[in-house]
C-alpha cells in the first residue's frame, strides 16, 4: 500500500514538471515570437523611412534644380534685353496711324416713299357708279385719300432731309476725329525725332528715356517685378541699370546632411553696367 502512494506521488511531480516544462518553452516562444514581430515592424519601418528620405530627397534636388535654373535666367535677363548689340530704331516707338472708317450705321439708310396706290379707294361699278349716293362717297374717299398721300409725303421728305442731316454731321465728326487724331500721332512721332536726335547728341535725359522704353517693351518672365532704374553717366559713357529680382524661397533640405541649399528670402536687385 506504501509503495503505490509512493508512486502516485511521483506520477503527480513528474507531471507538475512536465507542465511547468511546457509552460516554459510556450513563454519562451511567446517571447520569440514578440521580438520577431518588433523586428520585422522595425525593418518596416526602416524601409519605409528609407523611401520617404529617397522621395524627398529626389523632390529636394529637383526644386534645387529649377530654382538654379530660375537664378541663372533672371542673372542673364538683363544682358539679354539691354547688353545684346542690336542697331537702334526708333521708328518702333512711332505709333502708327490708323485710319478708321466712318460706318453711319443705319443713317446710311434711306427709307422708301410712300406708294401712292395704298391710299386709292375701289370705284364702284355697275350702276353704283352711276348713283348719286354712291359716287358722292367714292369722291370723297378720292379726295381723302390724296390729303393722306400728301400728309405722307411730306412726312417722308422731312424725315429723309433729317436722316440726311445727321447722315453730314456724323461724316463731319468723323473726319474732325481724324484729323485730330492725325495730329496727335504726328506730335508723337515729332517727339519721338526729338529723342533720336537728343540720344544721338548724347543727352543724359534722352539716353535714360530710351533705354527705359526699351526695357519697358522687353518681354519678361509671369509675375515680374516692375522695378527698374535706369542712369547715364555722360563723363564715362557708361549706363547703369538695375531691375528688381523677384522673391524666390529655396526648398527645406536642412534635414539632408551634407546637401547643399540655396539661401531663402529676397534677392538683391542686380546692376549691370554698360559702356554706350
Amino acid at each position: 500500500m506504501a509503495r503505490k502512494r509512493t508512486s502516485w506521488v511521483v506520477q503527480r511531480q513528474r507531471a507538475a514538471l512536465e507542465q511547468q516544462r511546457r509552460m516554459e518553452q510556450a513563454r519562451r516562444a511567446a517571447d520569440r515570437a514578440i521580438r520577431d514581430l518588433e523586428a520585422a515592424r522595425l525593418h518596416a519601418n526602416k524601409q519605409q523611412m528609407a523611401a520617404y528620405l529617397a522621395s524627398r530627397e529626389r523632390a529636394a534636388l529637383d526644386q534645387t534644380r529649377e530654382v538654379e535654373g530660375q537664378v541663372a535666367a533672371l542673372q542673364s535677363l538683363l544682358k539679354v534685353v539691354v547688353g545684346t548689340p542690336t542697331a537702334i530704331d526708333f521708328e518702333r516707338f512711332k505709333e502708327p496711324f490708323r485710319e478708321l472708317r466712318f460706318e453711319p450705321g443705319f443713317l446710311a439708310y434711306a427709307h422708301p416713299p410712300p406708294n401712292p396706290t395704298a391710299f386709292e379707294s375701289p370705284k364702284p361699278g355697275g350702276l353704283l357708279g352711276v348713283l348719286p349716293g354712291p359716287k358722292q362717297k367714292y369722291l370723297e374717299a378720292v379726295r381723302a385719300g390724296r390729303a393722306a398721300i400728301d400728309a405722307a409725303q411730306k412726312a417722308w421728305e422731312t424725315a429723309e432731309a433729317n436722316r440726311a442731316t445727321r447722315l453730314d454731321e456724323a461724316r463731319t465728326a468723323h473726319e474732325l476725329a481724324m484729323v485730330d487724331l492725325r495730329r496727335t500721332i504726328e506730335a508723337q512721332h515729332a517727339e519721338v525725332d526729338a529723342l533720336a536726335a537728343a540720344f544721338a547728341a548724347g543727352e543724359p535725359q534722352a539716353v535714360i528715356q530710351y533705354f527705359s522704353l526699351v526695357l519697358a517693351q522687353s518681354m519678361y518672365p509671369e509675375d515680374f517685378p516692375t522695378e527698374r532704374r535706369v542712369a547715364f553717366v555722360p563723363e564715362s559713357k557708361q549706363l547703369v541699370v538695375e531691375i528688381g529680382l523677384p522673391t524666390m524661397a529655396a526648398p527645406k533640405s536642412s534635414w539632408l546632411s551634407g546637401r547643399r541649399s540655396l539661401p531663402c528670402g529676397k534677392r538683391a536687385g542686380r546692376s549691370r553696367r554698360l559702356n554706350r
